[in-house]
Formats: C-alpha cells, sequence, structure tokens
C-alpha cells in the first residue's frame, strides 16, 4: 500500500529511433517498412515499460500529438513531443525531435501535463509533470527526455540552463535520453 509521499518506481526506456518516417510516401517501400518496425519497437517498450523516452524523432516544427500515425499506434496512451523549429521543409532536413509516450496506467493515479520549456529546448527536450490525483497516496513527479547536441557545447549548455530554470524544483524527477557525452574531443 502506497504511503503518503510515494512515488512509482517506473519502468522507464530510452530509445534513440533516429527518424521514425512518419510522412513516408507509399512509393517509399523501404521508409514504409521503417515506419511500421519503428512503431512496432516502440509498442512492444510500452508492452513492458511504463514509460518511453524517444529522441531524434525528426518531427515537423507544427507537429502535434495528434499524428495519424501516432495517435493511431498509441491510442490509449500519452503523447509528449517537442519538436525542432527549424524542420520546416522536406522530412530528410529535420533533425532533433523528443517524445515522451507515457502508458495508460499511469493516468490513473497522476494528471499529466507537459512543461513549457524555452526556444533552446525546442526539439531537444521535452518535460511532463507527473500531479498526483490523491496526494494522500501518491506524489508528484517530473519525467524529462532530453537530446544533446553532440558537437554544439554551447548549445548544449543553453539547453541544460533553460531547463534548470523553468522545471519546478524539488519534485524526483525521472531523467533520460540521448546525452550524447564526449569525455574527450575525438568522442564527437
Amino acid at each position: 500500500q502506497p504511503q503518503p509521499g510515494f512515488f512509482p518506481l517506473l519502468p522507464v526506456c530510452s530509445h534513440n529511433v533516429n527518424g521514425l518516417s512518419l510522412y513516408a510516401s507509399p512509393a517509399d517501400r523501404p521508409a514504409i517498412a521503417r515506419r511500421s518496425r519503428v512503431l512496432g519497437d516502440l509498442a512492444s517498450h510500452l508492452a513492458v515499460h511504463k514509460v518511453v523516452f524517444d529522441q531524434e524523432c525528426k518531427f515537423f516544427a507544427k507537429e502535434s500529438p495528434s499524428n495519424y500515425f501516432l495517435s493511431r499506434a498509441f491510442p490509449k496512451h500519452s503523447l509528449f513531443l517537442s519538436a525542432h523549429p527549424a524542420n520546416l521543409r522536406r522530412v530528410v532536413e529535420n533533425r532533433a525531435g523528443v517524445l515522451i509516450v507515457a502508458h495508460a496506467s499511469l493516468s490513473v493515479d497522476f494528471s499529466l501535463t507537459q512543461v513549457p520549456l524555452g526556444s533552446d529546448c525546442g526539439g531537444h527536450a521535452v518535460a511532463v509533470r507527473a500531479t498526483a490525483r490523491d496526494p494522500t497516496t501518491h506524489s508528484d513527479f517530473l519525467l524529462v527526455n532530453l537530446y544533446l547536441p553532440a558537437s554544439d557545447v554551447p548549445h548544449k549548455r543553453r539547453v541544460l540552463r533553460d531547463l534548470a530554470s523553468r522545471l519546478p524544483s524539488g519534485l524526483p524527477s525521472f531523467l533520460g535520453g540521448d546525452l550524447n557525452l564526449t569525455f574527450a574531443p575525438g568522442d564527437s
């Protein structure tokens, strides 16, 4: 029985998908096959994990969680995404993009809302606040998915500073993603 102040130990999966191929034309059979495979992988992750963090989704700038393919693949789950603001043209030129898929069962005990982040975080970070529906049995927490640029250290710092200034303090957090950590110049 959960005690006050309890937050769940969530099975979380982080997955760099390097493109969901959501916009593949019917003539592009390899891309159609990739989209099917990637969405199948995500669905199988959700069969085991309560939360899936995806990076390098390469969404269009005005993308919404109601995207046909995403909402069809995950009709009962909560979807939260952040697209890179420069992703306006062809899909092959798109970059970054992060997604959090929260299993439908989380919505039983928590209300999930996306935390507004600054422009430096566009496509590189998405954060979700889980607010306990009954604070006598559960506590609030944060889900944060990051995709940090590998070689652009100043941008990486701006993303992290923006996150630190906008995320509510004092909440337990589940942080994951592709941090592109480099320990030596040759790592990038």
